[in-house]
């Protein structure tokens, strides 16, 4: 089974990013794909089932809140190969730096609206960085921003991605690299 881990602030757009990625895998690789989201569900449950996406959701054991929580993977996992899933999403909020480091993200989503994009705990490990809403900014400013976050992180991938559009998601996918993951 193929891993994707998708993570960023609290409304960077992690669940349009993730909703236009498997929209395009479903479409030119046939892949069926499923939803694990830590946190706040409300708004993105409707958009996967219209997606015909299944979505497990749940807490972190440790904290209570919505933050990526290793241990709960097992238990995804065992959901996705239920479910028949081909690739498992996972979507969670960083929302401190040991959670930031707990898994370093395959795609990370920062957001050209936020005041600097070093204060959204952009991993070392961030491999591939999708910077969203950049259409509602300047180009100055969000050229000053992708730089930022290429000096926070030189060696991520950065690909502005329009969450409401899908524009940039191909480019994504192109840089994308999954993880396989043996099920239990």
């Amino acid at each position: 089974m193929k891993l994707l881990t998708v993570m960023g602030p609290p409304s960077a757009g992690k669940t349009s990013v993730l909703l236009h990625l498997t929209r395009m895998l479903r479409a030119c690789a046939s892949l069926r794909s499923g939803l694990l989201k830590f946190g706040d569900h409300h708004d993105e449950e409707a958009a996967c089932i219209r997606q015909g996406m299944p979505l497990l959701t749940g807490l972190s054991a440790e904290t209570g809140r919505g933050d990526c929580c290793l241990s709960a993977l097992d238990e995804a996992l065992q959901w996705a190969e239920s479910t028949y899933l081909d690739l498992l999403a996972v979507e969670s909020v960083v929302s401190d730096e040991r959670n930031a480091a707990l898994t370093a993200p395959t795609v990370f989503v920062a957001d050209c609206l936020a005041s600097a994009p070093f204060s959204c705990l952009l991993p070392d490990g961030a491999e591939l960085v999708a910077v969203t809403k950049g259409d509602l900014v300047s180009r100055a400013a969000r050229e000053t921003f992708i730089g930022e976050l290429r000096k926070r992180n030189p060696r991520a991938n950065v690909v502005s991605v329009n969450g409401v559009t899908g524009q940039g998601t191909a480019s994504l996918l192109r840089q994308l690299r999954f993880r396989e993951i043996d099920t239990p």
